[in-house]
């Protein structure tokens, strides 16, 4: 389980660089990339806890970035994990709607996650 995910610098500078560099990740993959990668999210709408399920293992992601609607990063890491799955904990965050931008070494996947009381 991925919980109290420690923040982002949130340097101006520094959430400008990763919303472009995310940006230019997402158009790379528009032009370049024909076949999808396979990721569900679930329970979706959720309560607080839930799995992201991927086809491809975690160990090939770049980035993973977690935003609001508006484009700001709440949460942004790194891992090295084998596994096709993980879990999140999101009770101590507000409802609404989130999105979770995985940033594969050959694609780029976005989930929408709606988060209610």
């Amino acid at each position: 389980m991925i919980s109290n995910l420690s923040r982002p610098n949130t340097n101006l500078g520094t959430r400008i660089l990763i919303l472009l560099l995310l940006s230019l990740s997402l158009n790379s993959y528009c032009q370049g990339h024909e076949s999808r990668v396979e990721i569900a999210a679930f329970p979706n709408p959720t309560e607080g806890i839930f799995t992201i399920k991927s086809e491809i293992p975690f160990s090939e992601l770049e980035t993973l970035l977690v935003t609001d609607l508006n484009g700001r990063v709440i949460h942004g890491f790194t891992m090295e994990s084998s596994r096709h799955s993980l879990e999140f904990d999101f009770r101590n965050h507000p409802a609404g709607e989130y999105f979770v931008h995985l940033l594969f070494k050959n694609s780029t996947e976005r989930v929408r996650i709606q988060k209610i009381d």
